[in-house]
C-alpha cells in the first residue's frame, strides 16, 4: 500500500467511523473468563491499559485477520452487543477514567465480505489523554513490529503525520495518533485504531 493509498483509505475509513451510528450498546456483564478456545466473551476492563492489552495480545496472533469474527473478538477483547437494525454490526461503550470513553465495533460488509474493526477512544478536546495513553504510540509500533507487521508512516496535507499505517498478511491496520495533552503534544498516544481483513 503506497502512502497517498493509505492516506485515502484512512481518510474513507474514519470517515465510516466517525460516521453516526445507533446509540451506544449496553455495557457487557463483566467476566472472568480468558481467551482460550471455548471460552466465555471477556467483560468489561479495568482500565484502557487492559483494553489495549488486550487489543495488541489479540492482533499479535498469526491467525488475527482470519479470527476477525465476533466470537474471536469477544474471546480476546470485549463482548459485544448486537446493533439494531444492522445484523452485520457489534458494538461495546464503555466509560474510562479521566472523562474518557472508548467504543469497539465490528462491522461486515454485505457486499464484499470484508471485516472492519474499530476501537476509539472519545474525550473533550483538550482533556490529557493520559488515561487512555498506555502504551502510548510508539509503544503500539514496537508491539505490532515485534509480531511480524510492516510499519510504515501515513502522511496528509502539508505533510503532516496522520496514522501509523500495519501490514501483515491480509491485515490492514491504521493507528491514528494524538498528543497526550496542548502542553505535550510531542508525546503520541493512539487515538483511533481500525483494522480491515478478508
Amino acid at each position: 500500500m503506497t502512502r497517498s493509498s493509505a492516506a485515502l483509505w484512512l481518510l474513507a475509513v474514519a470517515g465510516c467511523a466517525s460516521a453516526p451510528h445507533q446509540a451506544a450498546p449496553a455495557a457487557p456483564t463483566a467476566s472472568s473468563s480468558s481467551g482460550e478456545a471455548g471460552a466465555a466473551p471477556l467483560g468489561l476492563p479495568r482500565d484502557a491499559a487492559e483494553l489495549n492489552a488486550r487489543v495488541l495480545t489479540f492482533l499479535g496472533r498469526p491467525a488475527s485477520a482470519a479470527e476477525l469474527t465476533r466470537e474471536h473478538v469477544e474471546r480476546w477483547i470485549l463482548k459485544l452487543d448486537a446493533q439494531r437494525g444492522d445484523p452485520q454490526a457489534f458494538g461495546a461503550w464503555g466509560k474510562l477514567d479521566g472523562g474518557w470513553s472508548y467504543t469497539l465495533e465490528l462491522r461486515v460488509e454485505a457486499q464484499s465480505g470484508r471485516k472492519k474493526l474499530w476501537l476509539t477512544y472519545s474525550g473533550d478536546d483538550n482533556a490529557s489523554m493520559g488515561p487512555v495513553c498506555a502504551p502510548d504510540f510508539e509503544g503500539f509500533v514496537k508491539a505490532l513490529s515485534d509480531a511480524g507487521y510492516t510499519y510504515e508512516k501515513v502522511y496528509g496535507e502539508h505533510n503532516r503525520f496522520i496514522a501509523g499505517s500495519f501490514v501483515r498478511g491480509g491485515a490492514q491496520l491504521q493507528v491514528v495518533p494524538r498528543g497526550v495533552s496542548n502542553e505535550d503534544a510531542a508525546h503520541l498516544c493512539a487515538h483511533m485504531l481500525i483494522l480491515e481483513a478478508p
